[in-house]
């Protein structure tokens, strides 16, 4: 499925489809295993000819008599379903295959493709092609199963409808017992009809089977380890590994009248690929399936660990704008704990608050919504932060066509009110939140000197005349505006500000988005070039919010658990008026000037890096650090197993971890060792034993061969994982964002 790969990106915005399997994502260096397995498969199960028993008729007749098509392709994709969970594989066959195929030993056989079914299934269909009832009642005649899942066939290409002799047919097509039937009673008729091609003795098992030459292929999936299937093959049985290209003999239980019963060793979620030479003798191996046993548990704690960066955004792959110089994305940080002055620091986030929020059941009296709007902060009701980025909007935002991307904008209405519902298709909708009619956006407005605005505010009328049918949030406009204690009655005058901050209270009647942007007068209008933004970001007009004015400037501590091993930090911009101070594990960080920070005390293991800030009026939080902090790590860090996504900063990171671990054995324990087992690796594992490659998983179980590997005495196990790009993903517009679970999860086991 490599198809994602082209479409465009725009700094990780995937358009029309998600990332597939391609060189973006971040195991792509372990790819050439997963591409090889793939290959071995592919190319096996398109030999020969396909096997299956049951074949369902493709209701393109009911298409072309402009009847009930629709209806009939339900049924007939519902009963495929219904078939495969059940184990029994099927095709689909159209009306010229049937009018071509011949009748034989009670078998519908359509020779030029060297197929040949049991039964036959009229999905639900009123109309049909003649010459298809009349190879249905030969095969019924011959023995064969024939059914009619839903409605009878009414109308053919013989004479229309009213045929009188469509009955006649009928009769010797499907039998009475056979018609009108769900499609579970067809299931439960197909079961019972004829012995199945590969049958679970303890539980159900799917199988795919193909006829090369003199053998028969299975690839065969939801066996456990031991489990029996009885096969309708006869010969010399064995196993076929498409992840290496070797052979190796199964176990046969027992030969029965009617196939071969085989002992599957694999797991639940490996394809087993079954192959029966019937021109060989069978020989079973001389033991059942190895069970491993363990010799040694590795320690969980303090791996070794060093951050191989693999995400190249020369092209804008990734972020926008392109990386000049270190092209390479790191490990980074990208979210923030905040706090102000001597403030408690508040959870995780990347934007920094704007406005205060409070939602009422009833609106307040007109004299109560001035008085609000003159004060210095809110002082009845509950508030919350209100966050957003003047350059991206709210976060977690996927766009109004949610799946189908961004399509490189930004959405302007950054005010999004009510419940939020995640639709299927990826939209997060608005809907009325119970016993909530009002909400109440309070803030400031910063004029750097007494000046007239312009008001502009979202068009509900314009907007939603154009995307109610995209399955988009509605779009609203303020019930009411008041900037220092006058309430704006025509939008479309000039405002009074006063130099410093004003306050402005909005009142929302209404779930929905919209916007609400005050610009100075006189200043030339803004045309945004700059991909994934909000038209006002970067505009010289733009007068900014702030909900903490009345108060001053004030110092902000900004904060992150960074990786193992860190060395140093870069800031590539922050928006202050006192030089940033950085303290690493609470020691001040050398200031090596240009956004650069070194560590005085090395830390191995995971550490706190505050960054003391004095951010100008109407920046608060994240948004003093607009771009991702660069973290330079060494090789010396070290981590525990586990999901590295919940540590800190590296929540975030896509790329590869190499871990290492010395151990020591004794010349007992080398003899006895022939198995290295991961335990649970996400995404894919490379290991080397000694500095020696012994191989890459891209795929459970994770265990590797460790035949003469090993010696008494110390020995070094290295491990290189690479994960995927949903971790990158939990900073960016995406609803693509996956399962950031990462890294080596253990246990880590010496097997024998």
């Amino acid at each position: 499925t490599l198809h994602g790969l082209s479409y465009s990106t725009d700094g990780s915005h995937w358009e029309w489809a998600p990332p597939c399997y391609h060189f973006r994502m971040r195991y792509w260096e372990h790819m050439g295993t997963f591409l090889k397995y793939f290959d071995r498969l592919s190319y096996l199960m398109s030999q020969g000819d396909a096997v299956a028993d049951v074949a369902i008729i493709y209701p393109v007749t009911p298409y072309e008599a402009e009847t009930k098509g629709k209806e009939a392709t339900e049924i007939a994709f519902h009963l495929g379903n219904k078939l495969m969970a059940a184990g029994i594989n099927f095709d689909f066959i159209d009306h010229q295959s049937i009018a071509r195929a011949k009748i034989k030993n009670g078998q519908l056989v359509v020779e030029n493709a060297n197929a040949s079914y049991k039964a036959l299934i009229f999905p639900n269909m009123d109309a049909v092609r003649w010459n298809n009832l009349e190879k249905a009642a030969a095969l019924s005649e011959a023995g064969g199963l024939v059914l009619s899942v839903g409605m009878l066939p009414t109308a053919t290409d013989h004479a229309g409808v009213n045929d009188p002799a469509l009955h006649d047919l009928l009769a010797k097509a499907i039998p009475a017992a056979n018609r009108f039937v769900s499609a579970g009673e067809a299931l439960k008729n197909i079961k019972t009809a004829f012995v199945h091609d590969a049958r679970g003795l303890n539980g159900t098992v799917r199988s795919l089977h193909r006829k090369i030459g003199p053998r028969d292929v299975y690839l065969t999936m939801d066996a456990m380890p031991g489990d029996v299937v009885e096969f309708r093959a006869n010969g010399a049985v064995e196993l076929w590994d498409p992840w290496t290209g070797k052979t190796s003999p199964l176990q046969v239980v027992k030969e029965t009248a009617t196939g071969t019963q085989v002992e599957l060793p694999l797991e639940k979620y490996e394809a087993q690929v079954v192959v029966f030479d019937p021109g060989k003798t069978h020989t079973n191996p001389a033991s059942l399936r190895a069970v491993l046993s363990e010799v040694k548990t590795l320690p969980d704690t303090d791996w070794q660990v060093a951050f191989l960066p693999t995400m190249n955004n020369q092209w804008g792959d990734f972020r926008l704008p392109v990386t000049e110089h270190n092209q390479m994305i790191g490990v980074e940080a990208r979210r923030f704990q905040w706090a102000r002055e001597q403030e408690q620091k508040t959870q995780l986030h990347s934007y920094g608050p704007q406005m205060l929020l409070h939602k009422a059941a009833a609106a307040l009296t007109p004299e109560q919504e001035i008085a609000l709007s003159m004060a210095t902060q809110p002082g009845q009701g509950d508030w919350s932060s209100y966050e957003f980025s003047w350059r991206y909007g709210l976060e977690d935002n996927p766009g109004h066509q949610g799946y189908h991307g961004t399509k490189g904008k930004i959405s302007d209405n950054f005010l999004r009110v009510g419940k939020e519902i995640k639709r299927g298709n990826g939209v997060k909708l608005l809907e009325a939140e119970e016993g909530i009619a009002h909400y109440y956006l309070w803030t400031t407005v910063i004029a750097p000197e007494a000046t007239t605005a312009t008001l502009h505010l979202s068009q509900p009328a314009a907007y939603n005349a154009g995307y109610k049918t995209h399955n988009a949030n509605k779009v609203i406009a303020p019930a009411a505006i008041y900037i220092n204690g006058q309430k704006i009655t025509d939008p479309g005058k000039l405002v009074s500000l006063k130099a410093g901050a004003n306050p402005i209270l909005i009142r929302l009647d209404s779930h929905g988005e919209a916007h609400l942007v005050l610009r100075k007068q006189g200043v030339a209008a803004h045309a945004q070039k700059l991909p994934l933004a909000m038209s006002w970001y970067q505009d010289p007009g733009l007068l900014r919010f702030d909900p903490y004015a009345a108060n001053g400037l004030s110092t902000e501590t900004l904060s992150f658990t960074t990786a193992p091993g860190t060395i140093g930090i870069t800031i590539p911009q922050a928006h202050s008026t006192t030089p940033v101070q950085a303290f690493h594990n609470g020691e001040p960080m050398k200031d090596l000037g240009e956004g650069k920070y070194q560590v005085v005390s090395r830390a191995a293991k995971a550490s706190v890096i505050d960054l003391k800030l004095t951010p100008p009026a109407g920046i608060h939080g994240g948004s003093a650090l607009p771009e991702a902090i660069a973290v330079q790590t060494n090789a010396q860090g070290t981590m525990n197993l586990g999901d590295w996504s919940k540590a800190g900063i590296l929540n975030n990171y896509s790329g590869g971890v190499k871990y290492q671990k010395t151990i020591t054995l004794t010349e007992q324990e080398v003899m006895q060792i022939t198995t290295l087992d991961l335990g649970k690796v996400i995404a894919t594992a490379e290991v080397s034993i000694n500095g020696k490659k012994v191989g890459v998983r891209v795929a459970p179980p994770w265990q590797f061969d460790l035949s003469d590997l090993l010696k008494a005495g110390e020995n070094t196990i290295e491990v290189t994982v690479f994960n995927t790009l949903s971790n990158h993903y939990q900073t960016i517009h995406n609803l693509y964002r996956g399962e950031p679970t990462s890294g080596l999860l253990g246990p880590v086991r010496l097997m024998k």
